[in-house]
């Protein structure tokens, strides 16, 4: 595989082939995916979120990102993974009105999120932002320091405006991990959540286990497969992040 291929794969996610189309799907069941605790948040801190819910009896999260949280490899908008976070939320938090606002930018890389992010959260009416960040950076060799002074802006804009952030890193697929180097980005993104103090979800870790203990083909070639890989996949991101949210709102 191409470098360019193995680029256009990851930044599609698992992207739908010729002959599937966009009906809509089944209401899902829960996802069969390993939550281990070392992998999970804990102990979030999400004071903004917490006083919207208590001044309004509601919250707006904006969960922002480039094609995987676009999410068209779900088939169904409501498969995607901030439609499946915002279900979640619902049913955790019985009487109070969550809405996960999908800012998908396809162009989104973070310096241009960085520039843009305090516009997205007054916009959404925001108090809780999760931003997934690095993947586009690391497909085009963006320069570290760079991306880290991006991540560093990002994160005080989120925060001017008024809301809470966590933080996501990269996608995995093996295939393209033996063509992208996401080491040096990762390290950069747990080194400034860490400085910030800022949640980071490790999504990369999580994708690998789902791939090593057969939970998932994320190399799968098969379209039908892919899409139900990506539907999946979707369901066990949003899983991952609800639970420890839902205990911080409580």
């Amino acid at each position: 595989m191409s470098r360019r291929a193995a680029c256009l794969l990851l930044l599609g996610l698992l992207a739908i082939p010729p002959g599937i189309g966009m009906a809509r799907a089944q209401s899902p069941a829960p996802p069969a995916c390993q939550q281990p605790e070392h992998l999970m948040l804990h102990d979030l801190a999400l004071p903004a979120s917490r006083a919207a819910l208590a001044r309004a009896g509601g919250l707006v999260i904006l969960a922002v990102g480039s094609a995987a949280t676009a999410g068209a490899a779900a088939g169904d908008p409501a498969a995607t993974y901030p439609a499946r976070l915002q279900a979640a939320l619902a049913a955790a938090l019985p009487g109070a009105a969550i809405r996960v606002v999908n800012q998908a930018t396809a162009q989104g890389d973070t310096p241009f999120m960085a520039e843009h992010l305090a516009g997205f959260v007054r916009d959404a009416g925001a108090a809780l932002v999760i931003w997934a960040t690095g993947t586009r950076d690391a497909t085009r060799s963006a320069d570290i320091d760079v991306y880290v002074a991006g991540l560093a802006k990002g994160i005080t804009a989120i925060r001017a405006a008024g809301a809470d952030v966590i933080l996501m890193d990269m996608q995995y697929a093996p295939s393209i991990a033996r063509i992208l180097n996401f080491a040096p980005y990762r390290e950069a993104l747990r080194g400034i959540a860490v400085a910030r103090e800022v949640p980071l979800l490790a999504r990369h870790e999580f994708m690998q286990l789902w791939h090593s203990d057969g939970a998932m083909d994320l190399d799968a070639r098969d379209g039908e497969e892919r899409h139900r890989v990506a539907r999946k996949l979707f369901a066990c991101l949003a899983a991952a992040l609800a639970t420890p949210i839902a205990q911080a709102l409580r």
